[in-house]
């Protein structure tokens, strides 16, 4: 399993490198890639490299896989040479992103005290939980980080209360992101969020979490689909951000940003018409759509978007929505 916390290159012959960002490299031969190949045997997209939560992978975008490279989804580590016409790569992982991990520090109110990394950590009586706490149902929350953001996502009905003591109320499959001194209630247990930031050599230092993506000034959404995925251009007014989405993520996105009638961007879209779209065999259960929608926040988290702002999930669940605001340009290409 390729390392966590690191940064990801691919390194050209001449000893040029490009680095693996949240919107993956696009290789091929259309000069909208980006890394373009110069040789009449390549595709227009040829292949994609992107980053996945144990480090990066290898998608295939054509019918028959590039030279030397895999057909398709493809773990990579460090020292994999990748070949593709006229060109040849090699997958270089650098020292960690971070010299100190940011991180998150919980207490229980039983009195233990736990950190919160890159890796999540999940709450529940379950035998798989992380963090095992009698009483709650098994995986009732999962708290992960991402861009030094600490984001809480409900699998139960659970409330939050803030430090100026305002409660909110999050139904099963909403997202929220936290701050120093909220409390997180789930059942007759409470967890509270010490502070945000980085653990090193034995000490918490204190972090801010910056600002959440305000969706009402969200300008345009564009989503590029590509073979076995696309990718995602959100933009607040200036440059956008872009993330990869593989396979049904990107269905899921294309789902919400165009539905089919008479719901619109920016409705929310009930689990049955997202299931029919997603898993046309219709064989998949509901409970499906939450997962997928995990995931799909957090690519969107990764890639420096507040994905609990930007997929919305319905009170009591049963319906999603992409959070787009009138007038704003949504493209599905």
């Amino acid at each position: 399993m390729a390392d966590r916390g690191r940064q990801w290159w691919l390194e050209l012959p001449d000893g040029t490198r490009r680095k693996i960002g949240p919107a993956g490299v696009l290789i091929g031969r259309s000069p909208d890639c980006d890394l373009v190949l110069d040789d009449d045997r390549a595709s227009r997209r040829h292949a994609i490299v992107h980053c996945t939560a144990d480090g990066v992978a290898l998608v295939s975008l054509r019918r028959s896989s590039a030279r030397g490279a895999p057909e398709h989804d493809a773990s990579l580590v460090d020292g994999t040479q990748l070949s593709f016409p006229g060109l040849t790569v090699t997958v270089r992982a650098s020292a960690s992103v971070h010299d100190l991990d940011p991180s998150w520090v919980l207490r229980h109110g039983g009195g233990g005290i736990f950190g919160v990394d890159e890796r999540g950590l999940s709450v529940g009586s379950g035998p798989h939980d992380d963090l095992r706490i009698a009483d709650c149902p098994a995986r009732s929350a999962l708290f992960s980080v991402a861009h030094g953001r600490l984001l809480l996502e409900a699998q139960v009905s659970l409330s939050v209360s803030g430090r100026r003591g305002e409660l909110v109320r999050l139904p099963a499959g909403s997202a929220h992101r936290l701050s120093r001194g909220d409390v997180v209630h789930l059942g007759r247990a409470q967890i509270s969020v010490i502070v945000g930031g980085v653990t090193h050599m034995g000490t918490t230092v204190g972090r801010g979490d910056g600002p959440a993506h305000d969706c009402a000034k969200l300008t345009s959404v564009r989503l590029q689909s590509l073979p076995r995925g696309g990718r995602l251009f959100v933009a607040f007014g200036g440059e956008p951000a872009v993330a990869y989405l593989a396979g049904r993520r990107c269905d899921l996105a294309a789902c919400l940003l165009q539905p089919p009638g008479p719901y619109e961007a920016g409705e929310l879209i009930p689990d049955e018409v997202v299931i029919e779209r997603v898993w046309p065999d219709g064989t998949t259960a509901r409970s499906a759509v939450g997962v997928l929608l995990h995931r799909l926040r957090r690519d969107l988290v990764h890639a420096g978007l507040d994905g609990a702002a930007l997929v919305v999930r319905a009170e009591g669940g049963g319906a999603t929505k992409f959070a787009v605001p009138p007038g704003a340009s949504v493209v599905v290409q």
